[in-house]
Formats: structure tokens, C-alpha cells, sequence
């Protein structure tokens, strides 16, 4: 009687076969434990996050000590329109969009000045904080407006689709015309190097709020000789980098490295949140999203 075969030899064909794999709990396990992730890292951004101006203050000595001139956007522009930047010059444009926490603004100032840098300060219409840009116009700091007008108004007026916007846009036009000038005057700054804000009304609709910047006659109108996402302002960087959300801190590459290879021209952009945990803003900024996903979702009268 012959033995009976090993395991090593039964065909492949009647080899057992393993337990079936269930794809679709182990996706929904990992998709859960993901969300945990990002929430609880949401949470130490919002709560814990220790404030990290001495790194700050490290960038900006970096790109100075590695020969970098750091210079706003302002700065930039003439820059740009002049032609008279040398092509190894090494250069790097700062950006601080202030979407919330405005004082913070005053820290990243002193900064600046002990180390002889400059940098642009773009405030909502929600950060205006009278003192903070008060302050900054007194030392000579580039302050304009981070406007948002179609998304603001897209929610006020509850439009949904890109053509309902696209229909009031004379309306979104007065809208900003009228909120610039009165900033102008408010605060005797030009104002005319503007930079638009990115509100998830814009990622709902596909449209940012420089929109409504493609009107060359309003441009003119107002005086604005540039917004920061036009492309003769955006496309001659070799690199232009943004801070982001605990753990990473930075998209698009990492600035330290980047001043180390003398990537330039280079630009960055800062956000308050990512430099400290600020809990009123912080508080004040969630519950007005929440307010307004709440209308979104259940409001009626969208369209």
C-alpha cells in the first residue's frame, strides 16, 4: 500500500486553501483608524500645540545665513515686473495668510525685524485686528486684504452651483469693490497686492475665490496691480511651499532642506494655526464651520 502522499505533494489543485480575506472590514477598520489619527492630531492642533516661534525664528536665520534675501510680495511683484532679479540671486517670499489668531501676527513681526527679513500679512475680514495692522502699517509691514468674497456671499445668498454664482457675480464684484475700499480708507494702506482665501464653500464648488479677479476692468476700477495666484506671481518659483496640520507641518517640501540646496526663487506660507494652539480663535473658527455645515446640510432654500 503506498503511503499516503505529504502536503508538499498534493497537487496544487486540491492543496486547502487559506481562510477568505474580508477586503471590506479590514478597508473599514483602517479607514476608522485613520480618522482616530486625524482627529486626535486635529485635536492637539486645536488644544496642545505649543507655540513655535523659535522655529520660526531658525527659518528665517537659515535662509539668511545661506544667503537667501527674504522679502514680501510687494517686493516680489516689482521684482517680477522689472526684471531685476539676478538669475542665481537666492530669494525667498513670505507669506502669512491670517485666517485666524491675528495677534500672532505681532510675534512672527518681531521676528522679522531682529533679523532683518520682511514678509506680507493677509488678514480676513473676520482678523481684522485694528491694533495688530495699525502696528504693522506703522513699521512699513505690506498689509492687504485676504478676501473671500464669493464664498461668503455664495453662503449668505445659499447658491449651490457654480452658475448661480457665476449669475451674481456683478453683485460679488460691488461686494469686494465696496469691503476694499473701506479697508483702505480704515486703514491708509494701499491694499493693491491682494490674496484670496480658501473657504470649503470654494472646494464645493470648484471655484476659488480669485474668481472673481478675472474681471480686468474691476482690476483697474480698484487699482489692484496683483493677486498672489496670478500666474506671472506663482509661476517663476522654483518651489513655493505651505505649512500644514501636526504631525508633517509642511507641503510640498521641507523648508530647511530646500534653503540648504539653494532652491530659489522660494516662497512659503504660514498659517497662525500651525504655529501655536490659540483656543479662542480656534474655538470661535470651529463653531462658526460648524454653524455653517449645519445650514448647508439642513438649511432650505439652496439653490
Amino acid at each position: 500500500m503506498n503511503p499516503s502522499p505529504s502536503v508538499d505533494h498534493v497537487p496544487a489543485g486540491l492543496a486547502p486553501q487559506a481562510e477568505p480575506a474580508m477586503p471590506g472590514l479590514m478597508q473599514r477598520q483602517s479607514g476608522l483608524a485613520a480618522r482616530v489619527r486625524k482627529l486626535g492630531w486635529r485635536l492637539y492642533e486645536e488644544l496642545i500645540l505649543p507655540n513655535r516661534q523659535d522655529e520660526y525664528r531658525r527659518l528665517l536665520k537659515h535662509a539668511r545665513d545661506h544667503g537667501y534675501r527674504v522679502i514680501d510680495n510687494a517686493q516680489w511683484l516689482t521684482l517680477q515686473l522689472e526684471g531685476s532679479m539676478a538669475p542665481d540671486e537666492r530669494v525667498l517670499v513670505m507669506r502669512h495668510d491670517i485666517d485666524t489668531d491675528p495677534k500672532l501676527s505681532l510675534a512672527w513681526h518681531r521676528i522679522e525685524q531682529e533679523l532683518g527679513c520682511r514678509a506680507s500679512y493677509y488678514f480676513r475680514q473676520s482678523t481684522m485686528d485694528a491694533d495688530v495692522i495699525q502696528q504693522l502699517a506703522r513699521d512699513g509691514v505690506h498689509v492687504s486684504y485676504h478676501f473671500e468674497e464669493l464664498a461668503e456671499y455664495a453662503k449668505q445668498h445659499r447658491l449651490r452651483s457654480p452658475a448661480a454664482v457665476q449669475a451674481a457675480m456683478p453683485a460679488i464684484h460691488e461686494l469686494f469693490a465696496q469691503n476694499l475700499q473701506t479697508l483702505r480708507t480704515r486703514f491708509n494702506v494701499p491694499m493693491d497686492v491682494v490674496c484670496s482665501h480658501g473657504d470649503w464653500m470654494n472646494r464645493f464648488l470648484k471655484m476659488p475665490n480669485h474668481v472673481l479677479l478675472q474681471d480686468q476692468a474691476l482690476r483697474e476700477r480698484l487699482g489692484i496691480r496683483s493677486e498672489c495666484y496670478d500666474d506671472n506671481v506663482m509661476k517663476p518659483f522654483a518651489c513655493y511651499l505651505s505649512d500644514s496640520n501636526p504631525p508633517h507641518y509642511w507641503v510640498r517640501g521641507e523648508p530647511f532642506a530646500l534653503i540648504e540646496q539653494g532652491v530659489t526663487p522660494l516662497g512659503i506660507l504660514t498659517h497662525p494655526k500651525s504655529w501655536r494652539a490659540h483656543w479662542p480663535s480656534n474655538f470661535s473658527e470651529l463653531t462658526c464651520r460648524i454653524r455653517e455645515a449645519l445650514s448647508f446640510r439642513f438649511g432650505k432654500g439652496w439653490t
